[in-house]
């Protein structure tokens, strides 16, 4: 695939390990193998179910005949730092589409869309923790990603508020703004509707 040799390879960062295991990629029914935006498996507030609740991007499945059609791959990552990806059509994949339960588009000030996974999530995928609390300035951030649909990456940023004439249209009060650090990745297309710890 197309991810840019910046980027660092996640399983290199043995404590994000299981957080790793809760992001996915998104691809197409009948297009195996090809992913196309990334999003993560959330745990509910019941400590008791296991509810496939899958976070991504609008833009990535910005409607229920979008949703119909997704299909998640777990587990597209090495097993060893730096060592050679699986092919991505051999890792736990869950078929069957989605519902759609809310979205939002960018020009509201968000761009999400809260899916419930019509079949289960791979066994081995990890149901990751969420707060809704406002982040501030400075803190640091991780985004676990799959760039250019390749195999999952890591990046390390810190929140920030700089001037940029593409978010001008934009809520302020609605997004948290990144600024990756120098040689610790970035985002691709592809790392849409990843995960920010």
């Amino acid at each position: 695939k197309g991810a840019g040799t910046c980027e660092l390879d996640v399983t290199c960062y043995s404590a994000w390990a299981t957080t790793a295991k809760g992001v996915a990629g998104v691809g197409s029914i009948g297009q195996s193998g090809v992913l196309w935006c990334t999003g993560s498996l959330l745990a509910d507030t019941d400590n008791s179910t296991t509810i496939p609740y899958f976070l991504t991007a609008n833009h990535c499945v910005g409607s229920q005949a979008s949703a119909n059609n997704i299909e998640v791959y777990w587990l597209y990552q090495t097993s060893t730092c730096n060592g050679n990806p699986p092919s991505p059509t051999s890792v736990p994949r869950t078929t069957g589409g989605a519902q759609l339960l809310a979205s939002a588009n960018v020009n509201s000030g968000t761009d999400f869309a809260l899916l419930r996974l019509n079949n289960s999530a791979s066994s081995s995928a990890s149901y990751l923790g969420w707060a809704s609390a406002e982040a501030g300035l400075g803190i640091a951030t991780t985004c676990v990603h799959h760039p250019s649909g390749d195999f999952k990456r890591i990046s390390f940023s810190d929140i920030t508020n700089v001037a940029e004439d593409l978010l001008a249209t934009h809520p302020r009060d609605r997004f948290h703004q990144n600024t990756w650090r120098a040689g610790l990745g970035v985002t691709e297309p592809g790392s849409s509707g990843s995960p920010l710890f």
